[in-house]
């Protein structure tokens, strides 16, 4: 009788790589929407000091 080597969903394995890859999925969108935080902040800190300038800057 052969010896058969299980399938990915047999194993496990599927399940595993696919978990793997939506925490991937969820820490990439963490840190978008943190650099989007920072990236305001950071122009609402630079705009606050000088209404009429930063218009002509961008």
């Amino acid at each position: 009788m052969p010896n058969l080597t299980p399938t990915l969903t047999q194993s496990r394995l599927l399940d595993v790589l696919l978990q793997h890859r939506l925490r991937k999925v969820i820490q990439l969108a963490g840190r978008r929407a943190h650099r989007k935080y920072l990236r305001a902040a950071f122009w609402s800190t630079l705009a606050a000091p000088m209404p009429n300038v930063l218009p002509f800057c961008l």
